[in-house]
């Protein structure tokens, strides 16, 4: 998307650039409150769709304005998918569930080893431990912002670097470095007693 900001003339270009850097940075900042940072990026996302609504109304026939107003409809959609998986935690209740089986579980072998009147300790240790990494597991699946599995966020780091680096210098004009041919002719005779063909 930065790509289309960068073809946006002066000033409007640099605005969105800047705005899109801040937005990234919001993303990026896993520190702060959490809704506290998607407020703030609805923010941003609103002012780049007024700096691009005031060029568009302007310039109504520039492709690369239609081009970055598509680039920021699915900008938009993408960032409400996020916000919908964030808010998307399992309920409570099936928490509890899963508290109440595995104390249950738990209850139930050990009243069987008190009926056998032996007590595996490695089984009952294994069985403890597996039961606990199940519940940590679904935990941590469900806040992927934090615990000990977490989303990469590299193709953010990598957006950000690119718009920090300055925009890439235009190529020079190929036709430039052509140098006219100078026919045998030429090299003989000057331009006005330059040979023609005959005409049959």
């Amino acid at each position: 998307m930065h790509l289309q900001a960068r073809l946006l003339p002066t000033p409007t270009g640099p605005e969105l650039v800047d705005r899109l850097r801040r937005y990234i940075d919001l993303r990026l900042d896993t520190a702060g409150d959490a809704y506290d940072l998607a407020r703030r990026s609805e923010v941003l996302q609103g002012e780049m769709v007024t700096i691009v609504g005031a060029l568009a109304t302007q310039d109504p026939r520039s492709v690369a304005v239609e081009r970055f107003i598509d680039a920021l409809k699915e900008f938009i959609d993408i960032h409400e998918r996020r916000l919908s998986a964030f808010e998307s935690f399992v309920p409570e209740a099936v928490l509890y569930m899963l508290a109440m089986a595995a104390l249950g579980a738990a209850l139930l072998a050990g009243y069987g080893s008190g009926l056998a009147s032996h007590r595996n300790r490695l089984a009952t240790t294994v069985y403890a431990t597996l039961i606990c990494l199940v519940i940590l597991v679904i935990v941590d699946l469900d806040r992927p912002a934090r615990g000990l599995i977490r989303v990469s966020q590299r193709s953010l780091e990598r957006q950000r670097q690119q718009l920090a680096s300055p925009p890439a210098a235009a190529a020079p004009d190929p036709s430039a470095a052509i140098r006219p041919v100078r026919s045998r002719y030429q090299s003989v005779y000057p331009p006005s007693m330059t040979r023609t063909a005959p005409v049959m």
